[in-house]
């Protein structure tokens, strides 16, 4: 992905990325599972980190996104948080925040215009007793969600106000 150019399509063929650091896509690219099923492609974080930051209109499709983890206050997306781009057929599972304040969506996080999820699954998320201000497996803030579903969200907190499937929010967001 790195040495990628904008306009390029980075093909994944099948298997386990076990990833040493957040992979960050900030140039216009595709990143695509080969086959075109999620269950072949993951990119694993292991639990040490975020697995994708989206900055650039970039697309990210079918691919499994596993074991993200965010700590600290606040925390976004320990899948994936997103403030450009799109991500399409993918599932992101077992992704958690370990503590803090403000964790906002443990699956996937988008935060602007022209944020686009469609046809995902987020599951399997969580947030530790630690945290608070749990905002679910996705949080969206002026995005667009396209037949996402997100389900076995769980989390050990007294969370008392806040969804654990998915939060929207802010005049622009859309879910269809």
């Amino acid at each position: 992905v790195g040495s990628a150019e904008e306009g390029n399509v980075v093909l994944l063929k099948k298997g386990t990325y076990d990833l040493s650091e957040t992979l960050s896509v900030n140039k216009k690219i595709v990143i695509r599972g080969e086959s075109g099923d999620p269950a072949d492609v993951v990119l694993d974080a292991g639990k040490k980190g975020r697995v994708i930051t989206m900055t650039a209109p970039a697309v990210v499709e079918c691919v499994t996104v596993r074991n993200g983890s965010q700590s600290g206050q606040p925390s976004y997306g320990a899948g994936v948080h997103m403030t450009a781009g799109t991500l399409w057929k993918c599932v992101v599972t077992s992704c958690s925040f370990a503590s803090g304040r403000d964790q906002y969506g443990a699956g996937i996080s988008m935060d602007g215009k022209g944020t686009l999820v469609e046809d995902c699954e987020v599951t399997g998320c969580s947030c530790a007793s630690s945290c608070m201000n749990f905002y679910g497996g996705l949080y969206n803030k002026n995005g667009t969600v396209r037949r996402v579903s997100v389900h076995d969200t769980t989390t050990t907190a007294d969370i008392r106000y806040y969804p654990l499937g998915a939060c929207v929010e802010g005049a622009d967001a859309l879910v269809e």
